[in-house]
């Protein structure tokens, strides 16, 4: 336990450190929810708006590091030949690989914490279901995310590949999946379109617990299923060096 809480604050420094996570995950999701609070704040339903875009805004964070942040690491982890070094040694690199994941879910959490605050002391957003159910959501839909973006570290054989495929799942999922531009105000195409996206499943799940609403059966089906179906393949694919 020592050793994990060790390696988990060094993970957590660094990724200050590089700053471009806490940008995208944390900062650019705040941002977003002040601007559609006061675009919402001034159009008839203003405060039901927001709450239909909560679920989105809340999974910014686990979009940013889950697919982004923890791969993109990992990755140049295994290139840097630092997994193959702690597979060397007495820490298990699973140690390393838990608090690597651990960090980033944390800064997710914290994403999710200054969302919550904007939305609740600025628009005065109050959420329409139980705190637990939607925590418990959150963390359901945190492990499909991240379980997606460990296969994409185990597909790619290097950083530039993990670059670009991170790319090519994040940015979809950022923009069309509900996260960051609510469902409700894209065009009926992009709408289809973003149904096939996973993460979309899980915005759905965290939109209808956050108003109180019950829950889509098919997007809990999906989201488990691409959280089995990435746990598998991960380790069906994951390689030390």
């Amino acid at each position: 336990m020592k050793t994990f809480i060790i390696l988990l604050k060094t993970e957590m420094l660094m990724a200050v450190r590089e700053f471009s996570g806490v940008l995208f995950g944390i900062l650019l999701p705040a941002g977003i929810t002040l601007l559609l609070g006061f675009i919402y704040s001034g159009s008839s339903g203003g405060g039901r708006g927001l709450q239909q875009a909560f679920g989105g805004l809340a999974a910014a964070g686990l979009c940013s590091f889950g697919l982004m942040g923890f791969p993109l690491t990992m990755a140049d982890y295994r290139g840097k030949k630092i997994l193959k070094s702690f597979k060397l040694t007495p820490v298990s690199p699973f140690v390393l690989l838990s608090a690597m994941a651990s960090s980033n879910l944390i800064f997710s959490l914290l994403s999710l914490l200054l969302v919550s605050g904007i939305a609740v002391f600025v628009f005065g957003f109050s959420p329409g279901g139980s705190l637990l159910v939607f925590m418990a959501l959150y963390l359901f839909a945190a492990g499909s995310v991240f379980a997606t973006g460990m296969l994409i570290a185990g597909i790619a054989s290097d950083y530039r590949k993990a670059g670009i495929l991170c790319s090519a799942v994040f940015f979809p999922a950022f923009f069309l999946s509900g996260t960051t531009v609510p469902a409700d105000i894209m065009p009926r195409g992009l709408r289809i379109a973003a149904e096939f996206l996973p993460l979309t499943q899980a915005v759905k799940l965290l939109s209808s617990a956050s108003q109180g609403l019950p829950l889509d059966r098919g997007a809990v089906i999906i989201t488990a299923a691409v959280f089995a179906a990435g746990v598998f393949l991960s380790i069906k694919t994951f390689r030390w060096e």
